[in-house]
């Protein structure tokens, strides 16, 4: 019974470990003509008020990778003058909880008439609780200034990473994000 109840709780983590992966989204104008779009520069950088966002460092990781996702797809980073759309972005760290409950129960009882369940069982109730990361990348036409175009990320942080691993998770959620800019 022990080794089951062992056995299933692994095979939930294992489960959840698969799922915890990177959520991208993406959103736009779809009267907007991305073929116009040539040049871009960087809208000022929002201050929340929150120093896990809020540095240097952080603004830094994003605007490099996304100056360099940018630039492998073609796009020029220029003046506000020579740009014809503008890039900004946001980030917000919110605390998460995650509840799961494995119910295990085995073998069938003989009823009158239908398939009950019998035998013995347990129910084990597992809580954790981890920091969510959203990061918003938009791009403003810059002649109208109006959004035209945003993408989104969202993974689980993990604050025991080293700094050279969170430079490269934040790239590969980068890279993913604008892997929708330009919409087809």
């Amino acid at each position: 019974m022990q080794a089951f109840r062992r056995a299933a709780t692994a095979a939930i983590a294992l489960s959840l470990a698969a799922c915890s992966g990177m959520t991208v989204r993406s959103d736009f104008n779809p009267g907007a003509d991305f073929s116009k779009y040539t040049t871009y520069a960087w809208l000022p950088a929002p201050q929340t008020g929150n120093p896990r966002t809020d540095n240097a460092l952080v603004e830094g990781r994003i605007k490099n990778g996304v100056d360099a996702a940018l630039a492998a797809k073609g796009y020029k980073k220029g003046t506000e003058a020579e740009a014809n759309f503008w890039v900004g972005y946001h980030l917000s760290i919110e605390g998460q909880m995650d509840v799961t409950t494995v119910n295990s129960y085995y073998g069938y009882g003989w009823g009158r008439g239908y398939y009950g369940m019998g035998g013995a069982g347990y129910s084990d109730t597992q809580v954790r609780y981890y920091d969510q990361g959203t990061l918003l990348i938009d791009v403003v036409d810059a002649q109208v200034k109006e959004l035209v175009w945003r993408g989104t990320g969202e993974a689980e942080i993990r604050p025991d990473t080293k700094p050279e691993d969170r430079e490269r998770r934040l790239n590969e959620a980068i890279a993913k994000i604008l892997e929708r800019f330009p919409p087809k």
